[in-house]
Parts: structure tokens; sequence; C-alpha cells
């Protein structure tokens, strides 16, 4: 599984990313750290193979993104 992201925001540090498998597998991609500095969060071809590793890869992948400071 190989991930391409890019969200601009106010504060990347802001920003919590998670991906759910079709079977309910949670991956963090990003936790919110305020001392990140930047306003985007750029992924290339990020490998997130092994956090779904033995997992069926059919159905719906969901990618969650939250602005900690709006919530």
């Amino acid at each position: 599984v190989l991930l391409d992201l890019n969200i601009s925001a106010q504060q990347k540090g802001d920003l919590d990313v998670y991906v759910r498998s079709p079977g309910g597998r949670t991956y963090v991609v990003a936790a919110a750290d305020p001392g990140a500095a930047g306003t985007n969060l750029v992924l290339d071809d990020q490998d997130i193979s092994a956090a779904f590793s033995r997992t069926s890869p059919n159905g719906t992948w969901q990618i969650f993104v939250r602005d900690s400071k709006l919530n």
C-alpha cells in the first residue's frame, strides 16, 4: 500500500491523519504535533504495507483528516 497525500493547513502540526482498511485496521499517518513547523503535510509514495499485512485489500478504504485546533 503506497500513500500519496498533500494537505494544506494553517499549521501542519495541528493535523491528525489516519487510514482505515476495509477490515477495520487503523494506521496513524500523522498525529498532531504542535512543534511541527510548516503548513503542508506531503507524503509521496509512503509505504504503509507493513501496517496492513495479512489483511484483505478488497473493500472501501478510508482516510480521516482532523484539524485538532478546530475540534
